[in-house]
């Protein structure tokens, strides 16, 4: 393969892969902005913000969510579990006629997510 075919792959390659970050990007963004927003502490805000690479940051998710299981020894994490179901709880069903489309951002679902 000639020098340039050579770079011209590395360079192919390297536009794979920073468009690939691009796209998981949104993904921690969403997670620490509104997935975890009401449960995570400053200072874990802090330490996630300083990462720098994806391994960093799904190494970082892992943990967070490790902390907070209730029972360790067990396959499931009752509180990630409980804390994402009542996010997907309808919010018809938890706040009336309040124009809120996002069942996180209900006062119930601050109160689940503090208890």
């Amino acid at each position: 393969m000639s020098r340039s075919a050579c770079s011209a792959k590395r360079e192919t390659a390297s536009h794979a892969g920073s468009a690939l970050r691009k796209e998981l990007e949104p993904a921690y963004t969403k997670w620490r902005n509104e997935d975890i927003a009401y449960i995570i502490t400053d200072e874990e805000k802090q330490a996630f913000n300083r990462l720098s690479t994806d391994e960093e940051r799904e190494q970082f998710v892992e943990q967070f969510w490790l902390r907070r299981d209730p029972t360790p020894d067990t396959a499931e994490n009752e509180f990630k579990e409980e804390h994402y179901a009542a996010s997907r709880t309808p919010t018809s069903v938890r706040v009336r006629h309040s124009g809120m489309e996002d069942g996180s951002r209900t006062d119930l679902h601050h109160v689940r997510a503090a208890g």
